[in-house]
């Protein structure tokens, strides 16, 4: 697919909503794994808040 079939497509939507997706996933993880907050945050760039309120 060339590049303005895909954006018609909306298959980058798509794929941009699946990284979102996974990405919370990591994140969860590591929360559960008790893997420091602050860490996470600087990995991410999200902000702690940000991270408090995946779940």
């Amino acid at each position: 697919m060339d590049e303005m079939a895909i954006r018609d497509s909306g298959y980058n939507d798509g794929f941009a909503e699946g990284k979102k997706e996974t990405k919370t996933e990591y994140i969860r993880k590591m929360l559960e794994e008790k893997i420091d907050i602050n860490l996470i945050s600087k990995i991410t760039g999200l902000s702690i808040d940000e991270l408090k309120n995946i779940k």
